[in-house]
């Protein structure tokens, strides 16, 4: 088998491995911001998914929210909703994405309730925004901006419990045939 054949199939094997990390998703619970107590009790989950290479689809499904309020919902930099200090700022990748892009909004309806979904672009990946802060705004018309809801992203565990427990032999295939080919390789170079 020469030299380009291997690479191909060990590229064919990578393309495979990361297809199907792909499809995984990062789920947020919601829960009130640290240190918010008005009235509102905002629930409901985020979840976030890879589009393609550069965007991220995030899907909302809040109930509590303020009537008929347009607000903002935004992952942030912190790996914590336990101190509104933790939650740092918007979570973004300023070298290559210079402007804030998180000017993204839900809309509720006249009961508090926002079902929807956006594509975003922040510069980071599924695997980099899970781990991290969602932050929903929005005590009332007048206080829009009003940090009102936190919750952290996580790798959804059903979603990896199927790749794991379904598939775990063809991953111990795939995982071969791959450290066979570069093996190989560098048996041939050497």
């Amino acid at each position: 088998m020469s030299l380009s054949t291997r690479w191909q199939h060990a590229i064919i094997c990578m393309t495979l491995i990361i297809t199907v990390s792909a499809s995984q998703s990062a789920i947020s619970t919601l829960s009130p911001y640290p240190s918010y107590s008005p009235g509102l009790e905002i629930q409901g989950s985020i979840r976030v998914e890879q589009k393609d290479a550069t965007r991220l689809t995030v899907t909302y499904n809040i109930t509590g929210a303020a009537p008929s309020l347009t607000a903002g919902l935004h992952i942030h930099a912190g790996t914590s909703c336990d101190t509104a200090a933790a939650v740092l700022g918007h979570y973004y990748r300023a070298a290559t994405i210079p402007k804030d892009p998180w000017t993204t909004t839900y809309t509720a309806d006249v009961a508090g309730v926002a079902t929807g979904s956006f594509d975003m672009t922040c510069g980071y990946d599924l695997l980099e925004v899970s781990s991290h802060a969602v932050v929903v705004h929005g005590a009332s018309i007048a206080e829009s901006s009003t940090r009102v809801a936190c919750g952290l992203l996580h790798l959804d565990s059903d979603e990896r419990a199927e790749v794991s427990d379904a598939n775990v032999g063809a991953w111990a295939v795939w995982l071969g045939v791959a450290l066979s080919f570069l093996s190989s390789f560098f048996n041939a170079a050497g």
